[in-house]
């Protein structure tokens, strides 16, 4: 006993808890359950000491490596997991631009409520985070919005803007009443369209990713073929190159015609 007071002395009162419900939520990520368990105990503590900072409050990387012993990219880990699941928000503020998090407690209660085996209240959760801290409504598949997200910037070499996005959710909003949203975005990320249309929409002009992949790499292969015929073969004669050329038409022809539904 006197082993473990004398123990105690030389211990820092503020012991970090991680609660359970944290743990399986966050499943092995455990420095996201660690941080998650940290974050509501700071926002219990703003929103009864400065509730005009509406769960708000900063953290810096030294905070973080001081009261929870996570390194930059542990904290990067646990933070984009946190984002992933609609848990988390953060935004730089202030003179030096230190970082800014507030909890997402309706996506929170949601999840303990799933983890626990129990029906959400339908009111509790109006709206949800994606991945880059945008808002948008609860009725769109969040898993479903982030993988259209890499499809966008993949098509257009950037992410939407906040204007797209919102346009982007308009659209959604239109075809929510009448249609599956899961299908109708599994339909876009699959195809690589810009933008949301009904099932019964099928654009002629739209190839998907596997189509354009697998027309170009046949294109390649013809070509590097021809390539090499013609470094091996003796020199043709002007119709018989004529003649290729309209054999490759002919097949580019074809492939054109692959490209539509």
């Amino acid at each position: 006993m006197l082993l473990l007071q004398t123990l105690k002395s030389h211990l820092n009162e503020e012991c970090a808890i991680v609660y359970r419900e944290f743990s399986a939520i966050c499943g092995t990520n455990v420095q996201a359950a660690t941080m998650l368990s940290k974050f509501v105990y700071w926002s219990d503590v703003v929103h009864r000491t400065e509730p005009q900072k509406c769960g708000w409050f900063y953290k810096t990387a030294q905070h973080l490596y001081d009261e929870l012993g996570l390194t930059r990219r542990g904290y990067e880990k646990a933070r984009n997991f946190l984002i992933s699941q609609g848990l988390l928000q953060y935004r730089r503020g202030g003179v030096h631009g230190k970082m800014h998090f507030c909890v997402n407690f309706g996506r929170l209660l949601e999840m303990v409520y799933e983890i626990k085996g129990m029906v959400a209240p339908k009111n509790i959760l109006q709206t949800q985070i994606d991945r880059d801290n945008y808002t948008i409504p609860k009725f769109i598949p969040l898993d479903k919005w982030n993988d259209y997200l890499d499809v966008y910037k993949d098509k257009k070499g950037k992410f939407p803007s906040n204007k797209q996005k919102s346009a982007l959710i308009k659209q959604l909003a239109r075809l929510r009443g009448k249609f599956d949203l899961n299908v109708v975005m599994e339909r876009s990320i699959v195809a690589g369209w810009i933008g949301f249309y009904s099932p019964e929409y099928q654009p002629s002009q739209v190839n998907s990713y596997q189509e354009q992949k697998h027309i170009q790499a046949i294109q390649k292969e013809i070509q590097e073929q021809q390539r090499q015929r013609e470094s091996q073969a003796p020199p043709r004669s002007e119709a018989a190159k004529q003649e290729q050329k309209q054999i490759m038409a002919e097949i580019m022809k074809h492939l054109k015609k692959a490209k539509k539904w």
